[in-house]
C-alpha cells in the first residue's frame, strides 16, 4: 500500500519515511499508556517516588520478558506475519475491555463487525503467513517457477530465490556463480586425487548436489547456520537420500574456528550472503586468516559478492581485504554476462598462483567448449580499486550496509 510513495527521497529518509508511516501512530498511543497509569496510581503524593519506581519496574521487567520471548520463541514458533497481526487483534480487545465497550450500542455493533471481519479475514487465510516455514533467521519459500524453459523448484529466502533446481537434472545450477563454483570444483579435482570442499552456506544444496553426481571423489562439507534450510533442501531439493555430504547447522565463522581442521581443505566456498543482507563477520580481514589457515598451501578461497561493477564499493573493499591475507587475488564473473553491472561476483584468493588460466583447456577436454568462467584482467582490477574508497574490513570496522546502499538504490532505481 506505501510502495511508491518515498521512492523520491534519499535512502536514509526513506527508511525514516516508511518505519513512521507503520509504526508512528500505535506507537505514540502505547507511548501515552505509561503516564495515564502514573496518573491514575497516584493517589498519595507522599509516596510517589515508591509508586513511580515501582510501575517502571515492572514495565521495565515486561518490556525485557516481551523482547526475550519474541526473539527466542514467538517468532520461530508462530512466525512474525501472524505475531504482529495477532498483536494488533490483541490490542483492539484491550481497548475494547477497558473501554467497557458493551455499554456503548455503537460500540457493540463496531466490536461485532471488527470480529466477523476478522473472521472472515481468518477464513480466507489473510492472516496466514506467506512463508512455507519461518525460523529466526529466514522466511522460507518453496515454490513452482518456470525458468529457462524449464520447470524448476525454487527456495526463496525472505526477498532472494536462493536456489531454482531442476529435479531431474543435477547439471542444471541455476544463477551463474553456480557454474563458475562448479569449474573451480574441477580444476581442483583435476590436481587432487580426492579434494576436500568446504561451502560455506548451503541454501538448496544445488552445488553439493552437482559434486557429488559429477565429481563424487569429493568430500563434501557445508554448513548451513538455518537447520529449517538444510532440512527442506535435503528432502525436497533433490539430494540423495543416502548422501555423503556432511552438513553442520552453525554459523559458518564458528564452525571455521572450532570444528575446521587446519591445513586440510582444498577449496572453502564461502556463499553465505542473502541478497543485499550480508553477515558481515565472514567478510573481514580476521576471517580472510582464519580461513586460509584451513586450507592446503595451494587451496582456494571463492567468496561470492553481489554488487555493481564500476560504481560499487562493497566489492571494492572485499577486494581490498582479500588483497590484504593472500598474495594471488583474482576476480572472476560469468564469462557470458561480461564483467560490468550489476551481479555476482566471486573474489577467488590463494596463497599460490591458482593457474585458473588452465580451467578452458581442462574443461575442452571434458566436453565443455564455453566455459562459464571469466577473469577480470589485473589492469581492469587495479582501475576498479582506484576508481573510489577501499576500505579495509576487520572485526572492528565492516560498514557493510552502508557499502551496499549504493546498489540498494540502484536498484529501485533511485538517484544517489
Amino acid at each position: 500500500m506505501l510502495k511508491g510513495h518515498f521512492d523520491g527521497l534519499g535512502l536514509q529518509a526513506r527508511i525514516v519515511g516508511y518505519t513512521a508511516a507503520v509504526f508512528l501512530l500505535p506507537v505514540t498511543a502505547l507511548g501515552t499508556l505509561s503516564p495515564q497509569v502514573l496518573r491514575l496510581a497516584l493517589a498519595d503524593v507522599e509516596r510517589a517516588g515508591r509508586t513511580v519506581g515501582r510501575l517502571y519496574a515492572w514495565s521495565t521487567a515486561g518490556a525485557l520478558l516481551g523482547s526475550f520471548l519474541t526473539g527466542w520463541w514467538l517468532i520461530a514458533k508462530v512466525g512474525v506475519y501472524p505475531l504482529v497481526m495477532g498483536a494488533s487483534l490483541g490490542l483492539v480487545a484491550l481497548a475494547a475491555f477497558v473501554g467497557q465497550v458493551w455499554r456503548r450500542p455503537l460500540f457493540v455493533g463496531a466490536t461485532a463487525g471488527t470480529l466477523a471481519l476478522a473472521g472472515m479475514f481468518g477464513a480466507l487465510g489473510l492472516f496466514a503467513s506467506p512463508c512455507t516455514e519461518e525460523t529466526d533467521y529466514f522466511c522460507i519459500k518453496v515454490n513452482q517457477v518456470e525458468h529457462d524453459g524449464r520447470r524448476l523448484l525454487a527456495m526463496q529466502l525472505d526477498h532472494l530465490t536462493h536456489t531454482m533446481v531442476d529435479l531431474e537434472d543435477p547439471s542444471y545450477l541455476g544463477y551463474p556463480h553456480g557454474y563458475i563454483h562448479s569449474e573451480v570444483v574441477r580444476h581442483v579435482a583435476a590436481r587432487t586425487a580426492e579434494p576436500r570442499v568446504l561451502v560455506i552456506g548451503g541454501g538448496g544444496y544445488v552445488v553439493p548436489r552437482w559434486v557429488e553426481t559429477y565429481v563424487p571423489q569429493v568430500r563434501m562439507e557445508v554448513v548451513e547456520i538455518d537447520p529449517a534450510v538444510t532440512r527442506i533442501a535435503l528432502e525436497r531439493f533433490g539430494v540423495k537420500p543416502d548422501t555423503r555430504i556432511a552438513s553442520f547447522s552453525l554459523d559458518g565463522r564458528q564452525y571455521l574456528q572450532e570444528m575446521a581442521e587446519r591445513g586440510a581443505y582444498d577449496l572453502i566456498v564461502q556463499d553465505a550472503v542473502n541478497d543485499l543482507s550480508v553477515p558481515y563477520h565472514l567478510m573481514t580481514r580476521e576471517y580472510d586468516m582464519l580461513v586460509r589457515s584451513l586450507l592446503k598451501p595451494d587451496g582456494l578461497y571463492l567468496l561470492t559478492v553481489i554488487d555493481e561493477i564500476p560504481r560499487g564499493s562493497f566489492l571494492r573493499s572485499a577486494l581490498r581485504t582479500m588483497q590484504e591475507v593472500f598474495p594471488h587475488v583474482e576476480l572472476l564473473h560469468d564469462a557470458r554476462s561480461g564483467s560490468k553491472g550489476q551481479g555476482v561476483y566471486i573474489v577467488a584468493g590463494s596463497a599460490q598462483p591458482m593457474e585458473l588460466e588452465r580451467l578452458p583447456e581442462l574443461l575442452r577436454g571434458l566436453g565443455i567448449e564455453q566455459p562459464r568462467t571469466g577473469r577480470v584482467p589485473r589492469a581492469e582490477i587495479d582501475a576498479y580499486l582506484a576508481a573510489g574508497p577501499a576500505l579495509l574490513l576487520t572485526d572492528d570496522f565492516a560498514p557493510v550496509d552502508n557499502l551496499l546502499a549504493e546498489l540498494f538504490l540502484l536498484r529501485e532505481q533511485v538517484a544517489p
